[in-house]
């Protein structure tokens, strides 16, 4: 019948408008958690990318990320060695930075090394970084806080915490105490 027709149409007619409002309710939660997401992911890409520190002399912190380090020269180490650096403990993959200007004079691997560079400065000095999960530059000039590495754990650090060997061989001869210049340096990162 007509009227029953009628009746079945107007209930479509409002089940049709209930869920249109419902769609439409819904697509506003979406936009509104898109940007929320969209936000959030800009915020963790800030706090991801580097966070190069400066000192007041223009060397920047060797590595661009929350780090942490002691002074562990002439710590007793395999084979009767000692330690001739400082271990910088920072997350896997964590972006390792050029100290100061200059060239990258040695990029390659070693058994105890892993994966490390040399940068002779141009102040003259030479700065030793191993470890690395990965280098970036081969050789080269690279300026002040550029990505040069990646933390790691290559070589005979292999299953320890992530971390750089840094070295500080004052005009590009024997290695010295570098806690003192990574101390300033890195103004309070450790």
């Amino acid at each position: 019948t007509t009227d029953g027709l009628t009746a079945v149409r107007s209930r479509l007619d409002a089940e049709s408008n209930r869920l249109q409002s419902q769609f439409e309710a819904l697509t506003a939660e979406y936009d509104d958690l898109k940007q929320k997401i969209a936000e959030a992911a800009r915020k963790t890409a800030a706090a991801a990318s580097p966070q190069v520190v400066f000192s007041a002399s223009g060397m920047a912190c060797p590595i661009a990320a929350l780090n942490s380090f002691i002074d562990s020269w002439g710590y007793p180490r395999s084979g009767g060695r000692t330690h001739q650096g400082t271990d910088m403990m920072a997350a896997m993959g964590a972006p390792v930075v050029a100290i100061t200007d200059g060239r990258i004079t040695y990029e390659g691997t070693g058994v105890t090394a892993g994966k490390w560079l040399i940068l002779s400065g141009d102040d003259g000095h030479s700065y030793y970084y191993m470890h690395n999960q990965s280098n970036l530059v081969a050789s080269g000039r690279v300026k002040a806080g550029q990505k040069i590495a990646t933390v790691g754990d290559t070589g005979n650090a292999i299953g320890g915490p992530p971390h750089v060997h840094f070295e500080y061989h004052p005009g590009g001869g024997g290695p010295v105490n570098p806690y003192p210049l990574l101390a300033e340096v890195c103004r309070g990162e450790r």
